[in-house]
């Protein structure tokens, strides 16, 4: 039976922290790891992870941010596989069943799925988000890959990815305040040979003000932020076989492209009913 490290950063969680463990403790078909990292919450989190006892690996530390929970993890999960749940955030029932049937028929080295935004009083998809079933090789990643990384914000996030722990060789940058799971997942998508993506729903995010999700930052913090990710796609470019002037010219655009595309998200021009 495979093995899967599932990583939970948790800051001031102690609202939702136990829907979020008590999501993973329910799944089927994979030998789970559960990393939970506190990450100097002020809250009750702590101890109520301590109740967790031995069904859960605990990291106590000063906070530090996202970026350095997850490092932590990363530096002692065993798993064949990684996940990572935000602590606000919990799965859908028989997900990772389900990911290990797509393991066992085609061998990818990511899988990745859609999410559900979860409101208080509603659900709602992403309007944008994976509309079939597809195994891609890296032939194709220049085509139906790396694209989106350079133009949308589809495949950005660390979460609703199952990823093959032997192709992580990069930490998440701490010197970032956003978007530092885009630069993980850029390194992640350059290294991998190949990725299932799933229309299916393999991710339930919680819309909150609070916790992981919700620390709110300046808009030019922000900005600084978009164009350091800028400056790693053009790095990347030749690596994908994309060094050429219409995709220089996106990369220096995007943190302007990704600013629009976050205010269609405030507004909630971004999804529609689930």
């Amino acid at each position: 039976m495979k093995k899967i490290s599932i990583i939970i950063a948790a800051y001031n969680a102690e609202a939702y922290i136990e829907r979020c463990i008590n999501s993973v403790l329910l799944q089927k078909g994979a030998e789970l790891e559960i990393i939970a990292v506190n990450d100097g919450s002020t809250d009750n989190t702590y101890d109520i992870l301590r109740k967790f006892g031995s069904k859960i690996t605990l990291i106590n530390k000063k906070n530090a941010g996202a970026a350095a929970a997850r490092n932590d993890a990363l530096r002692v999960c065993t798993g064949d596989y990684v996940m990572f749940l935000d602590s606000d955030d919990y799965l859908p029932d028989d997900i990772i069943k389900y990911y290990m049937d797509i393991c066992e028929a085609y061998d990818p080295d990511i899988i990745r799925g859609n999410y559900r935004v979860v409101f208080d009083d509603r659900t709602a998809v992403p309007k944008k988000r994976i509309m079939n079933n597809e195994f891609i090789d890296k032939k194709q990643f220049k085509h139906d890959v790396y694209p989106h990384l350079i133009k949308d914000i589809m495949l950005n996030s660390c979460w609703a990815n199952l990823i093959k722990r032997e192709i992580i060789q990069a930490e998440f940058r701490s010197d970032m305040q956003t978007g530092e799971d885009m630069v993980f997942m850029m390194n992640i998508y350059t290294n991998a040979k190949n990725v299932y993506f799933t229309d299916r729903i393999v991710y339930n995010y919680y819309k909150n003000e609070m916790g992981l999700t919700g620390r709110g930052l300046k808009a030019w913090n922000k900005f600084i932020c978009n164009c350091k990710i800028s400056r790693e796609i053009l790095h990347k470019l030749k690596l994908w076989d994309m060094y050429n002037i219409v995709w220089m010219v996106r990369a220096c655009i995007r943190p302007l492209a990704i600013t629009f595309s976050k205010l269609r998200r405030l507004f909630g021009d971004a999804y529609e009913k689930d």
